[in-house]
C-alpha cells in the first residue's frame, strides 16, 4: 500500500426500502438511493503487524490485537498509541488463543482465552492481573457496566447460555440466552459466533455473524430482548441455510454473513456493520457497511469496492476506516 497515495472510490449509497421477510427480519432493498462519490484514502497503519481484532472502546479510540505478533496497542481516536501490551503463549503472561480483547476500566485488557477457558487479565502496564476462570470456552468479551459481558463458543446442545457477566461482586453469572439451534456442531459453533457492543444508556447488544439473523439487546438492569439483525436483499434467501458435510468452499462461501465486524456508533447511539451484499466485485465478495439504529432497525447504507474485514473508529465525525484482507487501512465516509 501507498500510504501517501489519495483517491476517490465510487459507492453505492442508499435510504434503505425494507421489506418483511417470511422468517421475520428486516430485509434491505438495494440502492434505492443515488449513485455518489465519496473520498476514500489509504491511511498509514498506525501499527504493525495484522490485526486479528480490532475493537472500540468508550473513549472513540479502539484495541488493535495482533494474535501472531502476540502483542495488543490502545489507541486514541486520533491513532496515536496509549499503550501497548505484549503476551507470550504460555507462564504468567500466557495467552494460548486470544479471540477478543476488551478494555476493563481503563486499566486492564481482558483477554477471550478459548482453549484455556478463561479470561486473561493484563494491566495496561503489561503486568499479570490474573484470570477469570470459566466452565465454557469463550468467544467474545466486552466491558460493559461494572464488569464484563462474555460470549462463549458454542460446542454442544448442552449449553444452557451463550452470554454470561462477570463483575469482582457477582462472579460469573449466566445471562440465559439460548443458543440459536442448528443440527451440525461445526455449523452451531458458527451460527452462535457472535459480536458484543456497548450501547448508549449502559445497555449492549450481542450481534449473531453467521447464518442466522439475530441479535440480543441486553438493558442497564439485565433485561433482554431477542432481536433480528437486517439483511440485503441479496442475503435474504440465504439465512438459515447451512450446507451438509463434507462442505465444499463454493458452499462454505454462500453461508449468510449478517455482521462479519461491527462498530458502536459515537456515543453508543447505533452500529455500523459490515455484511455482504450477496454479489462479486473484482473477484471478491463484495462488502457493505450498514447504519443500525439503536433499535437496530436500518437507516442508510453504502458500498465498499474494498476487501473490508475489519472496522474502526475514523478521525472525526461521518469517517469510518476499514481494514482490508490485505491489512491495508482506509478511512472512508460512513453511512
Amino acid at each position: 500500500m501507498n500510504p501517501v497515495r489519495t483517491i476517490a472510490l465510487v459507492f453505492l449509497v442508499w435510504a434503505p426500502g425494507c421489506a418483511p421477510s417470511p422468517s421475520g427480519f428486516e430485509v434491505v432493498d438495494d440502492l434505492a438511493g443515488d449513485v455518489q462519490l465519496a473520498d476514500c484514502r489509504p491511511i498509514p497503519p498506525p501499527v504493525p503487524g495484522a490485526p486479528a481484532q480490532i475493537v472500540g472502546t468508550t473513549d472513540g479510540g479502539f484495541l488493535v490485537n495482533d494474535a501472531v505478533g502476540r502483542r495488543t496497542w490502545a489507541l486514541t481516536p486520533e491513532r496515536t498509541v496509549r499503550f501497548a501490551v505484549t503476551y507470550d503463549r504460555e507462564g504468567p503472561l500466557g495467552i494460548l488463543d486470544p479471540q477478543d480483547v476488551a478494555l476493563f476500566q481503563d486499566t486492564l485488557l481482558a483477554f477471550a482465552d478459548r482453549p484455556a477457558r478463561r479470561i486473561r487479565l493484563i494491566h495496561r502496564s503489561g503486568r499479570d492481573a490474573g484470570a477469570i476462570d470459566l466452565s465454557f470456552p469463550p468467544e467474545r468479551v466486552a466491558s460493559w457496566r461494572d464488569g464484563l459481558l462474555i460470549a462463549a463458543t458454542v460446542l454442544t446442545r448442552s449449553q444452557a447460555s451463550i452470554l454470561h457477566y462477570w463483575s469482582p461482586a457477582t462472579g460469573v453469572v449466566a445471562l440465559g440466552v439460548s443458543p440459536s439451534d442448528v443440527r451440525d456442531p461445526r455449523m452451531r459453533a458458527l451460527a452462535n459466533l457472535t459480536l458484543l457492543l456497548p450501547l448508549e444508556h449502559d445497555a449492549a447488544v450481542s450481534v449473531h455473524q453467521f447464518i442466522v439473523s439475530r441479535a440480543v439487546h441486553i438493558d442497564s438492569e439485565g433485561r433482554l430482548d431477542e432481536l433480528s439483525v437486517p439483511v440485503l436483499r441479496g442475503l435474504a434467501d440465504r439465512i438459515g441455510r447451512t450446507p451438509l458435510p463434507p462442505y465444499t468452499e463454493d458452499e462454505l462461501a454462500e453461508v449468510a454473513t449478517p455482521a462479519l465486524d461491527a462498530l458502536a456508533l459515537p456515543g453508543g447511539t447505533g452500529l455500523w456493520v459490515l455484511t455482504r451484499t450477496g454479489s462479486v466485485r473484482g473477484g471478491f465478495a463484495e462488502k457493505a457497511i450498514l447504519r443500525l439504529g439503536p433499535d437496530l432497525k436500518a437507516q442508510a447504507g453504502l458500498r465498499l469496492p474494498v476487501n473490508a474485514g475489519h472496522l474502526a473508529p475514523g478521525s472525526g465525525p461521518g469517517l469510518v476506516v476499514v481494514v482490508t484482507d490485505r491489512d491495508e487501512w482506509h478511512e472512508c465516509t460512513a453511512p
